[in-house]
């Protein structure tokens, strides 16, 4: 009888060992699931409102920003003054584009260094991020840290007033072509006339890359283009640190 309790203890203790096995085998391939669209690569978004369609809308043969990074297999942190952000009046009309959910509050960040990237996206506004004292900083620390800056359009006017284009090539909306130069930048000009009721952009150039700052105008036609840049910028930077 006592043998017979001793193989059935035995049963019992090696059934639980090998339920327990199954179990954390099961977690480390759910573990390597998660994390299978993933390079380790961490970016952070900084939008404000009026924010453009070219983030989240796919038009014509053009991917939205978003998808972009994604494809990549980029791990995207959506940063802004509050826990939602409003889209410019022509995105709202044109595409029924909706309010923004953040993933974080700009003031809760605290270690900018565990990203590799900082972006801030195309926008019509970006009152609340210029006149936010944190957000200068995490851009003035992102420069520092020499991580990858990028900035579409207007959002260039952000990197001037954060005083970190200083002697760095860029190109950025023309109307605020005088802070750019204030702050000291090599700003490369272009013109916008109107021709038969449209507008003409002349003598843009593709998005620029000098050092680890990365600029572009026409958000739309050069997503591709930018994107691209701000991913070999990355990756340029990453295996830089792993020598």
């Amino acid at each position: 009888m006592r043998k017979l309790i001793k193989i059935m203890l035995l049963a019992v203790l090696l059934l639980i060992i090998g339920t327990a096995s199954i179990t954390s085998n099961e977690a480390i391939k759910a573990g390597t699931a998660g994390n299978s669209n993933s390079n380790g690569v961490k970016v952070l978004l900084l939008m404000n409102d009026g924010f453009g369609s070219s983030f989240r809308v796919t038009e014509e043969n053009y991917d939205s920003i978003i998808k972009q990074f994604k494809d990549f297999g980029w791990n995207i942190t959506v940063a802004g003054y509050a826990d939602k952000l409003l889209p410019c009046p022509w995105a709202k009309k044109n595409f029924n584009e909706k309010e923004l959910e953040t993933d974080v509050k700009l003031s809760m960040i605290t270690d900018i260094s565990e990203y590799d990237a900082l972006v801030i996206m195309p926008g019509r506004s970006f009152k609340n991020i210029i006149e936010n004292k944190k957000a200068l900083e995490l851009i003035r620390k992102a420069a520092e840290k020499n991580l990858i800056i990028a900035a579409w359009c207007r959002g260039v006017r952000v990197l001037a007033k954060a005083d970190v284009i200083r002697g760095k090539r860029i190109i950025g909306n023309f109307n605020h072509a005088a802070d750019y130069k204030a702050a000291g930048a090599d700003y490369v000009d272009y013109k916008v006339i109107k021709k038969d009721g449209k507008r003409v952009f002349v003598d843009v150039v593709p998005p620029i890359a000098d050092g680890n700052i990365i600029t572009t105008v026409r958000s739309k036609y050069y997503r591709k283009a930018m994107c691209d840049l701000i991913k070999t910028g990355v990756d340029r930077r990453r295996a830089k640190s792993r020598k």
